[in-house]
């Protein structure tokens, strides 16, 4: 497991009570070599640390299971994993983003189980043993809006609790957003942080009315 010296290790960045890597870091430029995301998954998301500080203001229940889905390399389910003990599965469309998401956790000592999957084949089954399901910058295509929407059916059929993604602001996902406002118990919050600089978007809550 690497070892992380908090004072002098150079190329992270240090949000949220975790550890992220900058491309710049040695790890990153070597899995870089090795590994080339596509969908996107090329680096870390801006709305992963929005998520992270509304998380911090409407805390998990402690060690609750939780899915990410669109993880990329993870950032909201290592912190989930550090600051509520949550067991977290993170899913991706794209394989190759997992060694940096497993890169990511072993710095910051927890364990994310991963799965390669897109989001139409999430069935009610696999959602079912998840308290809540997050997202980041996962509906930024027209076409996702309806995947996204039909997402989270299936996950508060299934009994999730409830299901937030955080995002910049994107028309689609206001789309999204007015979608599920008539149908489920919908918050869509404007939401801040100044950690690790300032980023600001919005954050939506959907669960069972």
């Amino acid at each position: 497991m690497p070892y992380f010296n908090e004072y002098n290790e150079p190329n992270t960045i240090q949000a949220h009570g975790i550890v992220v890597l900058e491309k710049k870091h040695q790890a990153i430029k070597a899995l870089k070599r090795k590994h080339k995301p596509s969908v996107h998954g090329h680096k870390l998301w801006h709305s992963s640390f929005l998520l992270m500080d509304y998380l911090n203001f409407h805390p998990l229940p402690n060690k609750a299971s939780l899915m990410e889905v669109g993880c990329g390399w993870g950032t909201t389910s290592i912190f989930c994993a550090k600051r509520f003990a949550a067991k977290a599965t993170g899913v991706d469309l794209d394989p190759n983003v997992f060694p940096y998401l497993h890169t990511l956790a072993e710095f910051n000592q927890v364990t994310i189980n991963t799965e390669q999957a897109p989001l139409e084949k999430l069935s009610k089954a696999k959602l079912a043993n998840h308290h809540t399901v997050l997202g980041t910058d996962i509906c930024f295509w027209d076409e996702l809006v309806n995947k996204v929407y039909n997402l989270i059916r299936r996950s508060l059929q299934a009994g999730v609790t409830q299901v937030v993604l955080a995002d910049p602001g994107r028309s689609t996902f206001h789309q999204l957003v007015a979608r599920c406002s008539k149908k489920y118990s919908t918050e869509c919050h404007p939401w801040y942080t100044q950690d690790p600089e300032f980023i600001s978007g919005y954050v939506l809550c959907v669960s069972a009315r």
